[in-house]
């Protein structure tokens, strides 16, 4: 299954086994402005196809668009917090482009320092990949992130790199991270939401050992 955002809402491509009752159901891929006008609706909360090839049709999908890698860090300090920033008005992750001779995982920590401040870093645990859809320069641009866990061992200060629009960066507990999150784009509020599972999980067994 992959799961991909446009205008901020979920386009599923899937199995002939799922059912999303509170999405649209469609018959085919439509085309790229077809996608975009039926997204624009409303009343319309996202679409998923269902296929017996799903990875076929997301091949299929992406071969209209321009796919940009990038790759960004859930980051967390030793006091359980989530490291989160201030972009355009909106809450969101540290995340930024994969240069040529990089891998996901140094891009993910390159872009984390360069954009806070927080630079003592290192990786727990891959994660989930997301992917949404943007226009830019006129072109239809897929792009794909690579996220990944990980803990920050020191920090001294936050430096939001104001270039890339970023006014600040907090660390947040679990609560003020959701409701934050009612102020973020769709996919970093999905990928959030999966995260709180297992963040809970960490602070029953944190208060466990007290």
């Amino acid at each position: 299954m992959v799961k991909i955002y446009l205008q901020d809402k979920p386009l599923i491509i899937c199995g002939k086994d799922f059912l999303f009752t509170e999405l649209k159901a469609l018959s085919h891929i439509p085309s790229i402005d077809d996608l975009f006008k039926l997204m624009s609706h409303r009343d319309v909360q996202g679409a998923f196809y269902a296929t017996e090839n799903p990875e076929q049709a997301f091949k299929q999908l992406s071969k209209n668009y321009l796919i940009l890698e990038a790759a960004g860090g859930l980051v967390f300090n030793s006091e359980n917090k989530l490291l989160v920033i201030e972009r355009m008005g909106k809450w969101d992750i540290p995340k930024g482009k994969i240069e040529a001779i990089e891998t996901p995982r140094h891009a993910a920590m390159r872009e984390v320092c360069e954009e806070t401040g927080v630079c003592d870093l290192e990786i727990i645990s891959p994660l989930r990949e997301t992917y949404h859809t943007y226009i830019h320069k006129e072109k239809n641009i897929l792009k794909r992130t690579y996220w990944f866990k990980m803990k920050c061992h020191s920090f001294n200060e936050f430096k939001p790199q104001h270039e890339e629009q970023i006014t600040a960066a907090h660390w947040m507990n679990k609560e003020e991270t959701r409701k934050a999150m009612k102020n973020s784009y769709t996919s970093i509020a999905d990928l959030m939401e999966e995260c709180m599972k297992d963040w809970g999980q960490e602070e029953e067994t944190k208060g466990g050992k007290s």
